[in-house]
């Protein structure tokens, strides 16, 4: 079974309908490994917690990873920007400011993840801490 859908990953992390073409089944087991799997242990999969915490984890974990590549495509021509008609692109500045937002709420989103396990024993709690850029160390 897999750890959540691409669809579920655009609906739990994002207002506006994303392609699932642009999220890549790696996308998700790589988010699953760096964002779940390195706090949790013996997860299970059809559990309220797991629903409940885990998943949105997991979604803004790839939301993450695939922000810069979303507005861009590789090509026969090289990389290029793929351009919306109608949509005006957001500075570079912007975009930092808008993946520092999503970072931060998958902190939060970690940190819920973790108290959740501690609380209900259902999860094996091993790691806490996100720093937006690192783990911190086992407790």
């Amino acid at each position: 079974m897999a750890a959540i859908t691409k669809s579920e990953v655009v609906s739990l992390a994002l207002t506006r309908n994303l392609s699932t073409d642009h999220i890549l089944q790696t996308d998700i087991e790589i988010a699953k490994d760096m964002y779940v799997d390195a706090y949790l242990d013996d997860i299970t999969y059809e559990s309220t917690i797991y629903d409940t915490y885990v998943k949105p984890v997991i979604a803004f974990g790839v939301i993450v990873n695939i922000f810069f590549r979303v507005a861009s495509e590789i090509t026969d021509r090289g990389v290029v920007a793929m351009v919306s008609e109608g949509a005006n692109g957001l500075d570079q500045e912007s975009k930092l400011s808008l993946l520092g937002e999503i970072k931060m709420t998958l902190s939060k989103l970690i940190e819920r993840m973790i108290a959740a396990a501690e609380e209900t024993s259902t999860l094996t709690f091993e790691t806490i801490g996100f720093t937006g850029e690192e783990k911190q160390e086992k407790l």
